[in-house]
């Protein structure tokens, strides 16, 4: 957090306070960062100057919640023998999610929520998406919804033999109770049906850039998933240049069409 007081990415300076959610993993090689993996929301940078380029979001816009601070998050230890446990359960859920023909069937979707899912559960979205509570929660603001965009999404197999930044997860690691996954791509779908952060369907195919952090109850109930995605990366593929837009509501002395 800090005040936004010069323009950034074209975005005009408020300069009063603002906070840019970020999530980045890192790729050590002998010891050292060879790479690193940031997602920023840029949509929510927007919103708070006062530029949100699209609908009114679904979910909630507020702040992320923080962990639970007795949930064993720490940078002074590793417990990844619990660390396995909650990756198994992430991955179980991952795989268990409707793919091909069930995408079509919404109601089948909606009542066969994963049973690693915690009923309270919290979802941290994006911008463009907001956060939600519970299942029913989740199903409403944003799961549906992505359903009826994306029904032919899938996700990407890794090549666990292949370089390592080939499309797919590029991590999966568990650390206590809490997980990462995440890639770059991770996701491919085609934007068919309806209304998905407000636009209409472009009929284009485009690819995700998606991480998740998850964190688990005591009882290995998913109860916490914080979710970053390359949303201006998504809409630059459906069509909508949300920054070279801004460029004309930001200055209103540019022109579009000559003369």
């Amino acid at each position: 957090m800090g005040n936004l007081n010069a323009p950034w990415l074209g975005i005009p300076p408020t300069h009063g306070l603002v906070m840019l959610r970020f999530g980045i993993n890192v790729v050590f090689c002998e010891g050292r960062i060879v790479k690193a993996y940031v997602l920023l929301d840029i949509l929510d940078l927007m919103r708070q100057a006062g530029y949100y380029p699209l609908r009114r979001m679904p979910g909630s816009g507020e702040a992320w919640a923080f962990p639970p601070c007795d949930s064993g998050a720490s940078a002074s230890a590793v417990d990844a023998e619990r660390g396995a446990v909650t990756l198994t359960a992430v991955r179980e859920m991952q795989l268990g999610l409707a793919k091909g023909e069930e995408l079509k069937n919404l109601a089948a979707t909606r009542s066969r929520h994963s049973p690693h899912w915690h009923k309270h559960m919290m979802w941290y979205g994006p911008a463009g998406i907001g956060s939600s509570r519970g299942q029913r929660g989740f199903l409403d603001y944003h799961g549906a919804l992505f359903i009826q965009a994306f029904p032919d999404r899938e996700g990407i197999v890794r090549d666990h033999n292949g370089p390592e930044d080939a499309p797919g997860h590029y991590v999966r690691l568990g650390d206590g109770h809490f997980a990462v996954t995440g890639g770059w791509p991770s996701l491919y779908g085609t934007h068919l049906g309806g209304q998905w952060l407000g636009l209409a369907p472009s009929g284009r195919r485009v690819e995700m850039r998606v991480a998740d952090w998850y964190r688990t109850d005591h009882d290995g109930k998913i109860i916490d998933n914080w979710v970053m995605m390359d949303l201006l990366h998504i809409l630059d593929q459906i069509g909508l240049d949300v920054l070279d837009d801004l460029r004309y509501i930001a200055d209103p002395s540019l022109k579009r069409w000559p003369g």
